[in-house]
């Protein structure tokens, strides 16, 4: 299977990556304040909400904040694998050894 691979871009979308990474996790700062409901009412209902508003949040985050680290794993690992295969497509290297990072769940 023939790949072609134009390792010079690879650097420019490391820094995209990391724009999207500082982007999100600008958003996701400015708008945790928002997520905390106010405090419940007397009612059944205004307790039930105000609880389930909070585990969604806690759900959300739970998911969030790790996927914005391997979002930014992911963006400063583009560089050296940039790197490794620009040095061995350089050399005239038939094959090119990976880098990267491991993400666990």
């Amino acid at each position: 299977m023939f790949v072609e691979v134009a390792h010079e871009e690879l650097p420019g979308i490391g820094g995209q990556l990391q724009t999207i990474h500082a982007g999100l996790s600008s958003v996701v700062g400015t708008q945790l304040h928002r997520a905390v409901p106010l405090p419940a009412g007397t009612d059944s209902v205004s307790m039930f909400a105000a609880n389930k508003i909070i585990a969604q949040t806690a759900r959300h985050l739970a998911v969030t904040v790790p996927g914005l680290t391997h979002l930014m794993a992911g963006a400063e690992m583009i560089y050296p694998v940039s790197a490794t295969y620009g040095g061995a497509d350089g050399a005239g290297g038939a094959a090119v050894d990976w880098a990267g990072a491991g993400f666990s769940k």
